[in-house]
């Protein structure tokens, strides 16, 4: 959200300009109105920087980079140690830096003068003046109060919904009933607190070997402090934090081999924080950690050795931790430099991987008793063409058609958003909703508008918009989403991503998901009250050739009459578009209604695309047969029973 810029503090507000409660009370109150629920990401950190230790006035040769630390007094610090000791005199550097200075004055005059002339204290002061090291008390303090300030700002934003206020220029409030209705908690599904720290300020000892034990106890200090100003900030106000509220940083599965090595916790830790079991072992310290350190604070335990630990009236954790959203793209063939010179290759990931790593999060909140879900709200793959693996092997990508790159993507929402809830995510999505450039050139739902300054009506859906919105009418009502063929897999830590080779070999490319108890009304024109199964076949992109697979389909207790087939998605896209109510051409002489037209994003039947669901078997048949083969939409049933499936021969 903008901040004042230095014009608004020299001239005052501009009427044209809405303040960050404004912002945020139009974010709020339209959410409320689109029954929609919000997670807001404290601290994104963006990709930091290595190099970021030189500026206009603060030029650094070799020795700004020099791993040289400040001493810290007893107290909170020692909570990181493990231990009643101090902090070691060299604790582990944080490798990534800020893009922006901390103020000097956070430092002793004696010691900024000191930095003047010694070079070690020189290198000392530019490490911590650019670093994000929670370790340091002060800039815990200052994560605190910006977490206070951010539960501060959501609470003006509420308060000027249920006012009623004008919001920001082209809002509107709420209506009495609804403002009367609106609370913060109905439209806050959680906060982040920090994003893909587990590859964020990676804590290296002077080994010079990455530490994940050390890096999650450090991010662990951090949250607990941002966790603590969004608690005051809540307190002060003299409301509650909504239950479960507070989410573990987000944690990104990217595509790099397994390491074959020594243990996290050996000195000789060799593994890149890119692979997935640095992640898992950086998840399961960051969630012990916070849990430790929470308890301390709650009073119940000690550090020991006569070290005071300050009780505050904090609820139980379970209370306080929402959970922890995966990130899985997986969208490219991408090539991952390994520890040391030698390339790892390692191409696009079968369902599979997806399904087990959801699985293994689950799990590693469980085992700490925290009931916190696990989400999947950022994943995606393009519809743009030669973009990843939607070019079959054999081909190049130019002979992929739009079309076919079209259709590859509204495959992946089904398949991507299927896997993520069969590995048991409560919650999967797709980032982002809208075409972005760069690496995700393609990966939105809609494209990007076709210049900078062109009309939102510019920003039409793709398929994959269709796609997600029929998936989505499944699954949001599923008592359960779980993979019925192939009907077992390896946990993931008992799976290895290879450096070398194909690592979906042995993987069925074939794809059965059921959902129980859809729970919708009607899909289209078609009544689907008694369905109570949706299953969708389909086979995965990452299958080696284009060969059909059959499968059998056989009625649990009947007949097969009675199944419905649902079209994936819709074919011509923009039939279904809605005009512009506002007119194509420019009003003259209305201000607002010309802003409007500008404004006003293209609106899709949505509902409307849906043909009357089609019955695929004769009435009489209890077992049938059908093809399922890489490219090809899946297929997508609606039962009033269960249905048991098998693999035949073509």
């Amino acid at each position: 959200m903008r901040t004042n810029s230095p014009r608004y503090i020299l001239d005052g507000p501009r009427p044209d300009l809405a303040t960050n409660v404004e912002r945020f009370a139009d974010l709020l109150g339209n959410a409320w109105r689109q029954g929609l629920r919000l997670r807001f990401t404290f601290l994104t950190l963006g990709g930091g920087s290595e190099r970021t230790l030189d500026s206009a006035d603060e030029k650094g040769g070799e020795d700004a980079a020099g791993v040289v630390y400040l001493s810290e007094d007893l107290g909170f610090d020692d909570l990181l140690s493990g231990s009643g000791s101090a902090l070691h005199p060299n604790p582990p550097r944080m490798r990534s830096v800020l893009r922006q200075y901390w103020s000097r004055d956070h430092f002793d005059p004696t010691f900024l003068a000191l930095a003047e002339e010694n070079p070690t204290a020189r290198r000392n002061l530019r490490y911590h003046l650019c670093s994000l090291d929670l370790s340091v008390s002060f800039k815990r303090v200052a994560v605190r109060a910006m977490a206070r300030a951010c539960a501060n700002l959501l609470l003006q934003a509420e308060a000027a919904v249920k006012a009623g206020q004008p919001l920001s220029p082209d809002g509107s409030p709420l209506s009495e009933s609804d403002r009367a209705a609106f609370s913060l908690a109905g439209v806050l599904e959680g906060i982040e607190l920090f994003n893909e720290a587990d590859v964020r300020c990676v804590a290296t000892p002077e080994s010079g070997a990455d530490d994940v034990v050390e890096t999650a106890r450090i991010w662990a200090l951090g949250w607990v402090s941002a966790a603590l100003g969004f608690l005051d900030g809540f307190a002060a106000a003299g409301v509650e934090l909504p239950e479960r509220c507070l989410f573990l940083p987000g944690l990104a599965s990217v595509a790099a081999s397994d390491p074959v090595g020594p243990s996290p916790k050996a000195p000789a830790l060799t593994w890149s924080p890119l692979c997935w079991p640095w992640k898992r072992v950086f998840l399961q310290t960051l969630a012990e950690h916070i849990d430790r350190v929470w308890s301390l604070l709650r009073g119940e335990g000690g550090l020991g050795g006569g070290i005071p630990t300050p009780v505050l009236d904090l609820p139980p954790l379970d209370d306080v931790v929402g959970g922890v959203d995966l990130h899985w793209y997986h969208f490219e063939l991408r090539a991952e430099v390994a520890v040391g010179t030698e390339k790892a290759e390692v191409g696009p990931l079968h369902a599979a991987w997806l399904m087990t790593e959801v699985a293994e999060v689950v799990g590693i909140l469980e085992d700490l008793g925290l009931d916190g879900k696990v989400t999947v709200t950022e994943s995606s793959a393009s519809g743009q063409r030669g973009k990843g693996y939607q070019v079959a092997p054999g081909r190049a990508p130019g002979d992929v058609t739009e079309e076919e790159a079209e259709a590859f993507q509204a495959g992946e929402v089904w398949r991507r958003l299927l896997a993520a809830t069969a590995g048991g995510a409560s919650v999967a999505g797709w980032m982002p909703w809208c075409e972005l450039s760069g690496d995700y050139g393609g990966n939105g739902l809609r494209r990007k508008p076709d210049e900078r300054d062109a009309l939102a009506q510019s920003t039409t859906a793709r398929p994959a918009y269709f796609a997600f919105h029929r998936a989505a009418l499944l699954l949001r009502g599923a008592e359960t989403v779980r993979l019925r063929w192939p009907e077992t897999l390896p946990a993931r830590s008992a799976m290895i991503l290879p450096r070398r080779g194909d690592p979906n070999a042995g993987l069925s490319p074939v794809l059965v998901f059921e959902l129980r108890t859809p729970a919708v009304d009607r899909i289209g024109p078609t009544d689907t009250r008694e369905m109570a199964w949706a299953y969708v076949l389909m086979v995965d992109p990452t299958a080696p050739d284009t060969t059909a697979h059959r499968v059998e389909l056989q009625s649990a207790t009947g007949s097969l009459g009675g199944v419905l087939r649902l079209e994936p998605w819709a074919g011509d896209v923009e039939a279904w578009a809605q005009k512009n109510p506002y007119g194509e051409e420019v009003i003259d002489g209305d201000p607002e209604l010309e802003a409007r037209r500008k404004t006003w994003l293209v609106q899709y039947d949505l509902v409307g695309s849906i043909p009357a669901l089609l019955f695929p078997f004769p009435g009489a048949t209890t077992a049938s047969a059908v093809e399922v083969s890489r490219g090809e939409p899946p297929l997508v049933f609606l039962s009033p029973e269960a249905i048991d499936f098998s693999l035949t021969p073509g």
